[in-house]
């Protein structure tokens, strides 16, 4: 059923960095951001363009880390880059409008939210959802409806409830006992760092967004404006979250091989960043992993 649902994405295929934060120069040696293809080879019918959008800070670094790495593996990728600049606008609400506005979006999110998670938990075995509804009883008791009526569509998925503190305790105790997690962004935000925080932080944790009409790939830590351009930002996030979206498109092969060089380098320990308790420059370990490619 999984494959099912995989078949009717698009090949629309973005890479995002973070954002929110104000842009900074990166260093000239992993810096620049190619819009061009990844190698300089002549492209066959199966070669897929990506969308690329490095955002400031540290993006366009690392952004331009996984496009080195890429050609060193000879990946069949084409890089569409855009740029966005983050567009700030101040927005006051009255008083007398607070909580209707509130209510009314969180509402909203969280419905749009369960229809496209649940549209994606019909491969999985097992879904549990993640609630606070006798706490946050108008929002998310709009979302545990929903949850509730799109489960009835699907009998074959077997459902079961849980407070998201109770989901916590067990992420952290026995992560193995789940399969697929629903809950709407706020309580995936929170849980996602927290597991991160398991595995050796944000700087090493990927993620994908998957739906109908295309996926998006992207690091889940900020921008770090505190050392964006000084060389020193950890490419790792989004380098795996481009491994996950070559294992979407299909591109296992490379994927692996990737990903192989990449924890390899990690495992050995010679040139690890800042946040892993090394003392290596960004373009040192994104020119270890393409040694090993």
């Amino acid at each position: 059923m999984a494959a099912r649902f995989i078949q009717k994405i698009l090949n629309q295929l973005g890479l995002i960095a973070a954002r929110d934060a104000p842009a900074a120069t990166a260093t000239p040696a992993v810096s620049q951001v190619n819009a061009t293809p990844a190698a300089s080879r002549s492209y066959s019918s199966g070669t897929k363009k990506v969308t690329l959008i490095p955002g400031d800070g540290i993006g366009p670094e690392i952004s331009a880390a996984v496009q080195k790495i890429f050609t060193a593996a000879n990946v069949p990728i084409e890089w569409e880059a855009v740029d966005v600049t983050p567009v700030r606008v101040s927005v006051v609400i009255p008083p007398s409008g607070i909580i209707s506005s509130t209510c009314h979006f969180k509402s909203k999110l969280s419905a749009i939210g369960f229809e496209a998670h649940g549209r994606l938990t019909t491969g999985g075995n097992y879904g549990r959802l993640g609630r606070l509804a006798n706490i946050m009883r108008m929002s998310d008791g709009l979302f545990l409806r929903c949850v509730r009526d799109m489960a009835q569509k699907f009998p074959e998925i077997q459902f079961e409830e849980k407070y998201l503190d109770t989901v916590c305790l067990n992420m952290v105790q026995n992560p193995g006992k789940y399969d697929v997690l629903v809950m709407p962004n706020l309580y995936g935000d929170i849980l996602s760092d927290m597991c991160a925080g398991l595995v050796g932080g944000l700087g090493l944790t990927p993620s994908g967004n998957m739906g109908l009409n295309g996926a998006l790939f992207e690091s889940v830590h900020g921008t770090a404006p505190d050392i964006a351009g000084k060389d020193l930002a950890n490419p790792t996030a989004l380098l795996l979250s481009a491994v996950m979206m070559l294992r979407h498109m299909e591109l296992n092969t490379y994927a692996d091989k990737i990903e192989r060089a990449a924890f390899e380098t990690i495992k050995e320990g010679k040139y690890l960043t800042g946040d892993l308790g090394g003392r290596a420059k960004c373009s040192e370990f994104t020119n270890e992993i393409c040694a090993k490619l």
